[in-house]
C-alpha cells in the first residue's frame, strides 16, 4: 500500500485526481490499506495545499518586489532626464538672444521687406 501511495503521489495530476483515486482504490487489497492511504493522502494534501499556497504567495510577492524595483529604477532615470532638460531650459532662457534683421531687397519684389531671424545656440 505504501508503494502504491507513493506512486499515486508521483502521478498526482490535479485534473485527473478522481481517476487516480479510482485506480488506487481498485488496486488496494484491504480496507485497512485503503484507510491508511486515504488518511495519509488527506494529511499530505492539506500540507501540500498550504505549502503550495504559501509558495505561490511568496512567488507573487517576489514578483511584485521586482516590479517595484524596476519602476523605482525607471523613476530615477526619468528624474535624471527631467533634471537635464530643466538645466538646458534654464541655460537657454538665461542666454542672450541675437536678433538679426535681414533686409530683403530684390528685383523680384516690388518693395523691400524686413524679416527678423532669431538664432538660438544650444550648448
Amino acid at each position: 500500500a505504501e508503494d502504491l501511495f507513493a506512486g499515486f503521489l508521483k502521478q498526482g495530476n490535479k485534473d485527473d485526481e478522481k481517476n487516480n483515486w479510482t485506480v488506487v482504490a481498485a488496486r488496494l487489497s484491504t480496507k485497512r490499506d485503503w484507510e491508511l492511504c486515504r488518511g495519509r493522502l488527506k494529511t499530505l494534501t492539506t500540507q501540500y495545499k498550504e505549502s503550495g499556497e504559501l509558495a505561490s504567495v511568496q512567488a507573487d510577492l517576489a514578483s511584485v518586489r521586482q516590479d517595484i524595483a524596476q519602476v523605482s529604477g525607471r523613476v530615477a532615470e526619468m528624474e535624471v532626464k527631467i533634471d537635464a532638460v530643466a538645466d538646458k531650459v534654464a541655460a537657454t532662457v538665461t542666454k542672450p538672444q541675437f536678433f538679426f534683421y535681414i533686409l530683403l531687397d530684390s528685383k523680384h519684389f516690388q518693395a523691400a521687406a524686413t524679416a527678423p531671424v532669431v538664432l538660438n545656440h544650444f550648448v
